[in-house]
Parts: structure tokens; sequence; C-alpha cells
């Protein structure tokens, strides 16, 4: 008898810490999605591993939900010590985790209680000590399999709904998502108090005594866990509709800027019109200052001449007007700024791509290649564009020092302000170049950001 009792511990502590190995997997893979440095994501699943561990040692009893909990905010603990920033999405992801883990233990046990009797019905298994033991090792064993499978596509659905992962967390936003996690936790509580409570007084537990409570305790288990998935899938439905707006916005400011070129470009022709107009009398007065031998007043005039010929025309001629000015005050802007602006830009003529659509390119290129510049010791932008055939590239590199991190969902670089309207320019740049049958390329070398953008002529 003793020989047995020793397999029973062996397996008992073997699905131990497979159990524990197999929650803290799925807290590594929660953990990671969330993080910007993913190499140190093992550190958030080994401390909950090893909270458990140690907890299953130590002398003293403390009760599963205790132990749990002690072993969610140690690895959520770590994940802030880790990367000390947006505490409320931390604080959601520990608390949500904490559900997911006991509603799918829950869903576990309920599952495995209404299995009991198949299992008590097999023939001669009271008589066969070792029959009991082997039949108590395979319902372990699918027990933990059941609750790590639930558990992980839990996770996973929450994964995917959750599509916002590197965007900051409000308190109200913690509030609305914080809530449906803590009811079913607490709830849980309460219903497994409740069970362990008439377990004490009648001697049976309440599954056997009535047996719809099991499926009633499931059907519970279920719903909580799909209104906690469901608030993050409207949550992000949120984020996404008001991602929607801030696009729709700033392209809307785009569009003013657009206009305010245009006009711009219509003041210049205005401008030079005017000139040619008075080109005839401006070359009859220097004519007569000339034949008259008044050099200095002749000079004077020319040099006149040559400033109002200087206002009218932009600085950089690209073949196109509207890119004249943006190219032309984005110079001057970088200028100001003390920043090395090289130009080698020619405008696509007969190639079908709008005049408008590249304007949204210049600037919102341009406008991020100035933020990053400024931040380098040698600040310096360059922009160049290529054409062959119906392929038309452009290419914008800047000067950048720091480090640059990427969101994992579209690939794009994740902006560092958190003002409205930041970190879509890029977004905007590559929902016009897909217009046009293309894409955006982004490359990182020797402290130089370079964004290619291609487009296909129509």
């Amino acid at each position: 008898m003793w020989e047995i009792d020793v397999y029973y511990q062996i397996v008992s502590n073997l699905l131990f810490f497979g159990t524990a190995a197999s929650t803290a997997y799925c807290c590594y893979r929660l953990a990671k999605a969330f993080m910007r440095q993913k190499r140190r994501a093992w550190r958030v699943g080994a401390a909950y591993f090893l909270t458990m561990t140690v907890l299953y040692y130590i002398p003293w009893v403390i009760s599963n939900f205790c132990a749990y909990l002690c072993g969610v905010l140690a690895a959520f603990l770590v994940m802030y010590l880790l990367e000390r920033e947006n505490v409320e999405q931390k604080i959601f992801l520990g608390s949500t985790f904490f559900s997911l883990r006991w509603l799918s233990s829950a869903m576990e046990v309920t599952l495995s209680q209404t299995a009991d009797p198949l299992f008590s019905q097999i023939p001669g298994i009271q008589q066969n000590e070792w029959a009991l033991f082997i039949v108590f090792t395979l319902r372990l064993l699918i027990d933990r399999l059941l609750n790590f499978a639930l558990m992980f596509l839990a996770v996973q659905i929450l994964l995917k709904a959750y599509i916002y992962k590197r965007e900051g967390m409000t308190k109200r936003e913690l509030l609305l998502l914080f809530i449906p996690s803590l009811s079913s936790a607490l709830n849980y509580a309460v219903l497994s108090s409740y069970q362990a409570l008439y377990e004490r007084n009648t001697g049976n537990r309440i599954s056997d005594a009535y047996g719809g409570y099991s499926w009633l305790y499931l059907f519970y288990y279920l719903i909580s866990l799909l209104s906690i998935l469901t608030v993050t899938v409207i949550f992000q439905s949120l984020k996404n509709r008001q991602e929607e707006e801030k696009r729709n916005r700033l392209l809307l400011e785009q569009t003013e800027e657009i206009k305010r070129h245009i006009a711009e470009v219509e003041r210049l022709y205005s401008d030079i019109r005017s000139l040619k107009h008075d080109m005839g009398n401006h070359l009859l007065t220097l004519e007569q200052l000339y034949l008259r031998k008044e050099w200095e007043q002749a000079g004077e005039y020319l040099r006149q001449m040559k400033e109002q010929i200087n206002e009218a025309v932009p600085g950089i001629q690209s073949g196109h007007p509207v890119t004249d000015v943006i190219l032309s005050e984005r110079k001057k802007e970088a200028e100001e700024k003390g920043i090395d602006f090289q130009c080698a830009f020619h405008y696509p003529e007969g190639s079908g791509i709008n005049a408008f659509d590249l304007s949204i390119l210049l600037n919102n290129a341009i406008a991020n290649a100035l933020e990053g510049a400024q931040a380098s010791a040698s600040p310096s932008i360059q922009i160049l564009s290529y054409r062959k055939k119906n392929a038309y590239l452009l290419e914008i590199s800047n000067s950048f020092a720091g480090e640059i991190l990427f969101n994992e969902e579209n690939g794009l670089p994740l902006s560092s302000k958190k003002a409205p309207g930041h970190g879509l320019g890029l977004a905007n740049i590559q929902k016009v170049a897909q217009k046009y049958c293309g894409d955006i390329d982004i490359t990182l070398e020797e402290n130089r950001f370079t964004l290619d953008i291609l487009l296909m002529a129509r």
C-alpha cells in the first residue's frame, strides 16, 4: 500500500509542475505581446512559475485562490519592473489573466465532475488499486490538458481581440475593462465558498445532489469568460473608431494645407504674370539707362528686378507648382532649424499620379524627417526620386539618434508622442501608396532613417 501511495504523490507533483508550467507559458504569451523588449518576457512567466513552486512547498496552508493571486501579482510586478510604463494596461492584464485562469480552471473542474459517474461505472475498477491509480492518472492528465487548452484559447482570443497593444490606457478605460474581470473573479470566489460550505455541512458535493447545478455553473463560467472577451472587443472597436477619426481629421487638416499651397501657387502665378506684363517696360528702362551710361542706376534697377523675380519664383523647381511650393517651404523650415536639406525631387509628369496625393506624401514624410533629424548631431535630410517605366520611387532619408520601436500589427514605427494626430503620418503615406498599387519600406542603418515609397503609374 505504501508503494502505490508514493506513485500517487509522484503523479500529483508532476502534474502540479505541468499545470504551473503551462499556466506560466500562457502568462508569458500574454505579457510578450504587450512588451517592447520581447526577449525579456520569459522573466514574467518564470516569476509566476517560481512563485507557485515556492507556495507549493511552504509548510503553511493557504487557499488556492490566494496562491494563484500571489503568482499573478508576482508575474505582472516583474512585467512592470521591466517596463515601467502604461501601468493601467498592466493592471488590466494582471486582473484579466487572473480571471481567465480561474474561469478556465472552473470550467475544467465542472466538466470533470460531470464525467465522474462514467469512470466509477468501469467494471471491476473498485477492486483493483492499480486500475484506480491508472484511471486517476489519466483523469488528472486529461483535466490538466483541458485546463491548459481552455486557458490558452482564451489568451489567444484576447490577444487577437486586443489590437492596439502599444496604445496607452486611461483610468476610465481601465475601469471599463476591469469590472468584468473583477466581477467574474469575485463571483467565482463566492460560488466556490458556497460549494465548500455545502460539502462541509452535508458531506456531499452539490453537483451530486443537484446535477443541474453543474451545467448552470458551467454556463455561468462560460458567460463570464465571454463577457471579458466581448468588452475587450467592444473597447478595441471604439479605439479603432477613434483612430479612424484621427486619420480623417489629420487628412482634413492636410487638405486645408494643400488648399493653402494651391492659393500660394496662384499668387505666385499672378506675380509671374505681372512680371511678364511689365518685362517690356523694365527692358526699355534698362536700355535707356545704359544708353545714358548711368551704370550705377542701371545696376540698382537690375538688382531690384532680380529680387522681384526670386520672390515670384519658388527656390526649388520640381516640375509642378504645388510640389515646388511644398518643397520650398519645407526647405526654408529646415534651414531655420539648422538642418541640411538636399532635394532632387522630380514630379512624375504624365504618370497619372495626382499632385494632391504626392503633396500628402511629401508633407507627411518631410514633417517626420524634420522631427527625426533635429535630435541628431549632424541633422540632414535628403529627398530623391526615381522613375523607370511605370514605377516611381520616392526616397526620403534623414539622420536620427536614439531608438525606434515598431508596431507589430502594421510594421510602422511607433510615435514617441502621445498627443492626438501623432503616429498617423506614416499610416496615411502607406494608404496613399497602396492606392497606386504600391507600398512603403523603412530601413535603419548607421543612424540614418530611410523611407522608400513605391507608386505604380497608371
